[in-house]
């Protein structure tokens, strides 16, 4: 249930993030997932960032999330609390912004010691 109202927030908060002005003529394309994990906090975080760097994104990583930057789309893994990893794409096309998160989930799941 926090998984759920967690990614429903973010949700919001991405429709306005890392969208190029042409992008804003219509909503943003976006997809998310939420899953548990078996790590540290710190493990948590070496993987998201090294998730979005192997799917091409420019990797920034702030207090509780890696976030990420490839053309008009802004990617974001959080390590919430209770071991819930979340991943957010936000771009032009949901289609695509969905690609992004399933790559991206692929990743992070093909690390030992993961588990949906």
């Amino acid at each position: 249930m926090a998984a759920k109202s967690l990614v429903a927030g973010l949700t919001l908060i991405f429709a306005g993030l890392g969208l190029s002005s042409a992008t804003l003529a219509g909503p943003p394309g976006m997809s998310s997932h939420a899953s548990g994990w078996n790590m540290s906090f710190n493990e948590c975080m070496r993987r998201a960032s090294a998730g979005l760097r192997e799917n091409g994104f420019e990797v920034q990583v702030h207090q509780t999330a890696a976030g990420g930057l490839l053309g008009d789309y802004n990617a974001q893994i959080i390590c919430a609390p209770k071991q819930v990893i979340v991943v957010v794409v936000a771009g032009p096309e949901a289609n695509k912004a969905d690609e992004y998160v399933k790559s991206i989930q692929q990743t992070l799941l093909a690390f030992s010691g993961q588990r949906r």
